[in-house]
């Protein structure tokens, strides 16, 4: 009985040191409390807690976690997770807001619950700045979105490999389409005006085929059978001197260019009244006189 004892009690402090390894190493702030009053009392912080909270231990342990880390108006959310806990019921991921030395972040917390309810282990996980890539990632799609609807440009890329097309609503709507509906560069090309045709199709086989970008100007039907004039323009991305993806834009430029051809057609009329002018002036008549 003695020896088994002596073993168990090795076996016992053998897992308590791995344990208390694990606990250092573990790359988030882990925090381990026990229930006073209803008050999450800090027992053990590890490295990381102190390092992304702020706190050292010898500071925090021994006083409530709550006082130094919910920030104001997240009491109450607080105070649900902790009866839960107490209850003996985990949490597997939820999204809370802490206060720490530099200002509130956003962490995902999970814990380890005593079966008895009198405590357990919080892990956080900081996702600050994950969120905030989020937002800045939404607020240039906003932002990219806004510009294509004033500049009446939309995007689209074509996958050479997968042979996946994705068109913003922007295209789709410079082709008279709703925004849930599908195109292919071939039905793209279809939409173009019979004479153009040939040449945006060459322009695109040729942004496959060698890499070669382009930029043209060519006339548009769109589904509702209205002609506009698009600036079309396609960049390959290359892998490995390898074409594996065509980017581009297509841009409505009709009333830009009626209002050059027109000016075009303008100033074509007055050369032509400048030289009849010039005509008349150098006539043997006009000369006489």
């Amino acid at each position: 009985n003695a020896v088994d004892q002596a073993r168990a009690e090795r076996r016992l402090r053998e897992e308590r040191r791995r344990f208390q390894l694990l606990f250092e190493r573990l790359t988030q702030p882990t925090v381990e409390v026990e229930y006073e009053d209803d008050e999450p009392i800090v027992r053990r912080v590890n490295p990381a807690f102190e390092e992304v909270f702020g706190y050292e231990a010898s500071e925090i342990v021994g006083d409530s976690l709550d006082a130094y880390i919910v920030p104001p108006g997240g009491e109450e959310g607080a105070s649900r997770i902790n009866r839960r806990v107490q209850d003996g019921g985990g949490l597997e991921s939820v999204e809370v807001v802490r206060r720490t030395t530099e200002g509130d972040r956003e962490f995902l917390l999970q814990n380890a619950v005593y079966d008895d309810g009198t405590g357990g282990f919080a892990i956080y996980t900081d996702v600050t700045e994950r969120r905030e890539r989020r937002q800045t990632l939404e607020r240039q799609r906003e932002l990219f979105r806004r510009t294509q609807e004033i500049a009446d440009v939309g995007a689209w890329q074509y996958d050479v490999e997968t042979g996946v097309s994705t068109l913003t609503d922007e295209a789709l709507a410079i082709h008279g389409l709703d925004p849930s509906a599908d195109l292919t560069p071939e039905q793209s090309i279809e939409f173009y005006h019979p004479a153009d045709r040939p040449e945006i199709r060459e322009a695109f086989e040729r942004a496959q085929e060698a890499g070669e970008s382009y930029d043209l100007e060519c006339r548009l039907i769109d589904a509702n059978g209205d002609e506009r004039w698009v600036r079309a323009r396609g960049d390959p991305q290359l892998d490995e001197d390898s074409v594996t993806r065509v980017r581009g834009t297509i841009q409505d430029v009709t009333e830009r260019t009626r209002r050059q051809r027109a000016l075009q057609r303008q100033n074509e009329r007055l050369d032509r009244f400048v030289d009849t002018v010039s005509h008349d002036l150098r006539s043997p008549l006009n000369l006489a006189r």
